[in-house]
């Protein structure tokens, strides 16, 4: 049986509306804690000490995740604009803004993989596919307007000579449940 403990307070939080959530970082011991209107820190887990973080002008809209392929952070400012940095960066107002024609909902990060870009109407794309195609990128809508994205599953899929991965969408559409699949470029 699962003996509950107390709660574990990772770090304070002045504007619980303003957290938008936590990821992994480069170092196993510290995560990234991604604050809504313009902040992102890093703590470490076993004196609950931030050990370094970022501000910026622009709104950051999703969680803020690392990297791993790159060696870099990769953050959505305004909704519709990817900012990526290092580690040592001291500003991220003066980093270089890769806007897309269509909102971002989230970043997901993968093993040994370039992390996905999901957009608000459905579509999603590896990030590295969509920073090369950003201009160009489809904005046609695989969800319904009138749906809303209520979760958002990542399955691996093995092929004998490939590895495939599947985007899972789950869609409320008037207490309808609708399952989208659809291959991501890579």
């Amino acid at each position: 049986m699962a003996k509950l403990h107390n709660y574990y307070v990772l770090c304070p939080l002045l504007d619980q509306k303003s957290f938008l959530g936590v990821s992994q970082n480069k170092e196993a011991a510290t995560v990234i804690v991604s604050l809504g209107r313009n902040v992102v820190n890093k703590y470490r887990f076993s004196d609950q000490k931030q050990v370094g973080g970022w501000t910026s002008k622009d709104h950051i809209t999703s969680t803020v995740i690392y990297d791993k392929e790159q060696d870099s952070y990769v953050g959505v400012f305004n909704n519709n604009s990817i900012k990526i940095w290092k580690e040592h960066t001291d500003s991220l107002d003066k980093i270089k803004k890769q806007k897309f024609p269509i909102n971002i909902l989230k970043l997901i990060t993968r093993e040994n993989q370039s992390p996905l870009i999901i957009f608000t109407n459905g579509n999603c794309a590896s990030l590295s596919f969509a920073l090369d195609n950003r201009k160009s990128f489809e904005s046609k809508s695989i969800v319904r307007e009138a749906g809303q994205m209520m979760c958002i599953l990542l399955a691996t899929l093995l092929a004998p000579l490939r590895n495939w991965v599947f985007m899972c969408y789950g869609v409320t559409l008037s207490y309808q449940f609708t399952t989208l699949k659809r291959k991501i470029g890579e």
